[in-house]
């Protein structure tokens, strides 16, 4: 799959994603990269944080993992106790 050299191929996309439509999204927003999308709907994406946003988690996963959950987009999954 040939993507735009600054794009990142994102793991966690839906296989019925065409990566087109991301692409022209990105493209038809002026969105900068790096950049956290959300498919709302088939087809239908938000941009959740942008690059701004990004830079200030300094490159710390769990900085960007504390800003989704604080945007409502994840939720702390605890383990079940064994007691």
């Amino acid at each position: 799959m040939s993507y735009p050299r600054r794009c990142v191929e994102v793991a966690s996309f839906s296989p019925l994603v065409d990566p087109s439509q991301v692409a022209d999204f990105i493209k038809s927003n002026n969105i900068r990269y790096p950049t956290i999308l959300l498919e709302k709907a088939e087809g239908d994406f938000v941009e959740v944080m942008d690059s701004s946003e990004l830079a200030t988690c300094k490159g710390n996963a769990q900085n960007v993992l504390a800003r989704l959950r604080e945007k409502g987009i994840m939720h702390q999954k605890h383990a079940p106790s064994s007691l």
